[in-house]
């Protein structure tokens, strides 16, 4: 089993309520392809989630959703979970002041990259990360190397976005997010 992520966005906006209780179609397919889902990060306002699923391969949620209503999220793909070597690494990320936002940045590679090369040079602007209270929680990488999902805890999504650009990374998009486990 691996992770892997499903992006959705939604034409009207869904509550924590909506993604932890889907279709019983939609739930009985992805246990059929041995897909679980673990834990999801809806983006404020509710028109986007990120959904990480414990599953054999990106395939195999593909298919579920395929078999359950015919359509596809706007992206399925498999991620390694960094920090790696930490127990429960597919779990939900452990927060240390829920009174912070939960801010996820994206970020998109013409060419494959190499996870180390990239967050050292986060790491090189960490004094600017102290100075604006922006800690970083996790990373979600493509097996394809070309994108990268990093979740931060920081006072305010404007924190992680001037880190970012103190460290010189761009970013796709960044947005603030509610954590939905099961």
């Amino acid at each position: 089993m691996s992770p892997v992520i499903i992006e959705q966005e939604f034409s009207s906006p869904l509550t924590a309520k909506d993604i932890v209780r889907p279709s019983a179609k939609t739930r009985s397919c992805m246990e059929l392809y041995g897909a679980n889902p673990r834990h999801h990060y809806l983006a404020r306002g509710g028109l986007y989630c990120m959904c990480v699923f414990d599953a054999p391969d990106a395939e195999a949620v593909r298919s579920a959703y395929r078999l359950a209503d015919g359509g596809l999220p706007k992206g399925i793909w498999a991620a390694s979970i960094h920090p790696e070597g930490r127990i429960g690494a597919i779990h939900a990320p452990v927060r240390q002041n829920p009174d912070l936002t939960l801010v996820l940045a994206e970020r998109i590679f013409a060419d494959p990259v190499n996870y180390a090369e990239v967050k050292s040079v986060e790491e090189a602007g960490g004094r600017s990360g102290d100075l604006h209270a922006v800690r970083f929680l996790r990373s979600y990488f493509s097996s394809n190397r070309k994108r990268l999902v990093c979740v931060y805890e920081a006072p305010d999504l404007e924190s992680v976005t001037t880190v970012s650009r103190h460290a010189g990374l761009t970013f796709e998009r960044a947005w603030s997010a509610e954590l939905v486990t099961h």
